[in-house]
Formats: structure tokens, C-alpha cells, sequence
């Protein structure tokens, strides 16, 4: 499966929609960067930024894991099998309810 996720092709498939900053140092010369696109240029000043070392994590500081721990718990159990991703859904929509005192 990790294998699969970092593959050439899954990579470009990443690099090409923005959702995140590949992988792969390969990428660094694609020809995709070369797009007139603004989504093309504003993702190659974001890998460009990344190799160079200018771009940090976002951080959510002490709220961090407890924000983002019911979706990833939520996402778990789908992929495990032990809910539908409407059950998942519901339970993790509950737990950050109870988080912001709803």
C-alpha cells in the first residue's frame, strides 16, 4: 500500500492538485511546474519553498490532537471496516460537538 501512495504516478496525481507537497524530490523538475495555471505556479512556489526549506507544518498548538483525533479515528475505522463512513461521520461530528460545548 506504500508503495502504491508514493509511486510516481499517485505523486503527480498529488503534486497536480495541490493536496499536499509530494514525496518525491523527483518532482522538483516537472514539467507540470511549467503550467501558465495558477494552481501550477502557486504549487511550485510551494514545493520550491518546501526544498528550500521555507514552509513549516501548520501547527494547532495545544488543540492540535484533540481536533484532529475524531477525524482520525474516524478515517481508522472506515479503512479497518468497524463503521460506515456515515457512522464514522456522525461519531466524529459528536466528539468535536462535545469539544466546542455544543
Amino acid at each position: 500500500m506504500l508503495e502504491e501512495l508514493t509511486s510516481p504516478e499517485a505523486q503527480q496525481w498529488v503534486l497536480e492538485r495541490g493536496l499536499a507537497i509530494p514525496s518525491r524530490a523527483a518532482l522538483a523538475d516537472n514539467p507540470y511546474f511549467d503550467e501558465a495555471t495558477a494552481e501550477a505556479q502557486a504549487n511550485r512556489i510551494i514545493f520550491e519553498g518546501a526544498s528550500d526549506g521555507f514552509v513549516y507544518p501548520f501547527k494547532f498548538r495545544q488543540y492540535g490532537g484533540d481536533w484532529m483525533r475524531p477525524i482520525d479515528d474516524a478515517l481508522s475505522a472506515v479503512m479497518n471496516g468497524e463503521l460506515s463512513a456515515e457512522e464514522a461521520l456522525r461519531e466524529a461530528q459528536e466528539r468535536l460537538d462535545h469539544l466546542t460545548g455544543r
